[in-house]
């Protein structure tokens, strides 16, 4: 049971007790790579996934249909297969042994999310709804 590692990459693997939403935003700036498990609304996204973009991690997540018409798998984020969960070792310890890649993944991501769903760029969105609407 548990969150046990039997692999070459155990010193790379932090585990937590359950923290707050700041420290968790301190604690995966930290990470090269944030393994996202998307909540059970599959239609919009949770906000751990551009954090952690934002905070320049390679973001591994399941995906959802904003995430899949917003970023490419491979290019500013990856996915992974909640059907066939036994391949997400196999992913991330790709990315372990691939760190350009993963970078350069990781950085175009933190553009994206930095660009686009920010708080400010929601807010923007917000404020330029309402002046359309004359409100």
């Amino acid at each position: 049971g548990g969150w046990g590692c039997d692999s070459d990459y155990n010193n790379m693997v932090h585990i937590h007790n359950r923290v707050s939403s700041a420290e968790c935003n301190i604690l995966t700036a930290q990470a090269k790579i944030a393994l996202n498990f998307m909540p059970w609304y599959k239609d919009g996204a949770s906000e751990r996934v551009f954090n952690n973009m934002m905070a320049g991690s390679l973001c591994i997540t399941d995906p959802s249909g904003y995430l899949l018409n917003n970023y490419i798998d491979g290019k500013d984020i990856v996915y992974f297969d909640l059907n066939n969960i036994s391949k997400v070792g196999e992913v991330v310890e790709y990315y372990l042994e691939h760190t350009e890649e993963a970078e350069r993944i990781a950085e175009a991501g933190k553009i994206k999310a930095s660009t686009n769903d920010s708080w400010l760029s929601r807010m923007q969105t917000v404020l330029q709804y309402m002046d359309e609407d004359g409100v």
